[in-house]
């Protein structure tokens, strides 16, 4: 009654590495937009920043996705992103740097999702 059927392909290490691979890559270029945002609103430039843009976000991109309650962890990652960078932005940058980035991803999500909608009614012909 509850057996679930078996999946069609098994996943492999290689796969699950190769998918951890890729999200530690777009992690670090989501990091380095944070930081090159902020850049323009008054954080400096050093590579050390860049490696907090690319922390904090990563950071708050995890703490969002733990909070199962929070649809798509909203107003988390933006409350964690506020917290980490309260010693190196303004009030006004981190709110501007924050909001820029939750419509920058949003973008891009209806963006690929419209992407992946087309390429698969584009494969059922």
């Amino acid at each position: 009654m509850f057996k679930k059927p078996a999946p069609e392909r098994q996943t492999s290490f290689k796969s699950l590495g190769l998918a951890t691979l890729l999200a530690v890559i777009a992690w670090c270029i989501a990091g380095i937009q944070i930081w090159l945002l902020a850049y323009g609103f008054g954080m400096d430039l050093p590579i050390s920043n860049m490696a907090l843009s690319i922390g904090a976000y990563t950071l708050a991109w995890v703490a969002g996705f733990l909070v199962v309650f929070v649809p798509a962890g909203t107003d988390v990652r933006e409350g964690v992103l506020g917290l980490l960078f309260a010693g190196s932005l303004s009030s006004g940058g981190i709110l501007a740097v924050v909001l820029g980035i939750r419509i920058t991803m949003t973008f891009a999500d209806l963006a690929f999702a419209g992407a992946g909608a087309l390429l698969r009614t584009s494969n059922k012909r």
